[in-house]
């Protein structure tokens, strides 16, 4: 599902301690360590930009104020929106770069990094997936490499250990990905992970192989971590 409004969140790597002074502002905070992530929702895209540049005036007004440096290069910003809701018109947003001493216009992102997950403008998670995915096959290289030398259990435990978190990890939200998706790139790994571990065909049926190893296919693995969130 997506949102009816036009989301916009300008990422930051400045001070942790300037945030109780900002709450005062327009922008819903959320911090992690030194990162500092600002949202702010409107329907109307116009208003939206007029209202950010106005409170990022502010924003670094302040950060003069008290001393503190914002990162203009590191700064940036994506606006989510429904995928059938194309954005046409040029959205410019700026901050104050103070090495150079004047505005700088904010790059615009597809997607963003918060957490260790990818946040695509569409919601669909889809270059989270292939992040995820990529990481997968590395560990099937190694995998690969080891398992003319190591008994199943060792391979098992190298599953376990180097694939069970990447997919794990913040599953209940990216698993809402589309089920194609997640099926082309997390599944298919998952059965030549199996298959490369048992020394199986790969031309053969893989959920034998998950009961052996009482390992969750992917899907399985996104409705378990719903039911412990909820």
């Amino acid at each position: 599902m997506y949102p009816k409004d036009q989301f916009l969140v300008c990422y930051y790597s400045y001070c942790i301690l300037m945030i109780s002074r900002l709450l005062q502002v327009l922008f819903e905070f959320f911090l992690f360590s030194d990162d500092t992530n600002l949202l702010y929702k409107d329907k109307s895209l116009p208003l939206l930009e007029a209202l950010i540049n106005e409170e990022l005036i502010n924003v670094c007004d302040w950060s003069l104020a008290n001393k503190l440096t914002l990162n203009a290069k590191r700064s940036n910003y994506v606006i989510f929106h429904p995928y059938q809701q194309k954005i046409q018109s040029v959205i410019n947003l700026k901050v104050f770069d103070n090495e150079y001493k004047a505005f700088r216009i904010l790059e615009r992102k597809q997607f963003v990094k918060y957490l260790g997950v990818l946040i695509d403008s569409n919601l669909s998670w889809n270059h989270h997936v292939a992040n995820v995915a990529l990481k997968i096959s590395k560990t099937i290289g190694i995998i690969t490499r080891l398992r003319h030398f190591l008994p199943t259990s060792v391979l098992l435990n190298t599953y376990n250990s180097l694939i069970h978190p990447y997919l794990s990890y913040s599953l209940v939200v990216w698993g809402q990905a589309s089920k194609t998706n997640l099926d082309k790139m997390i599944l298919l790994l998952q059965k030549r992970a199996l298959c490369l571990i048992y020394f199986s065909n790969n031309s053969e049926h893989a959920i034998p192989l998950f009961l052996r190893s009482n390992i969750l296919l992917i899907d399985m693995l996104y409705y378990k971590s719903v039911v412990v969130f909820s």
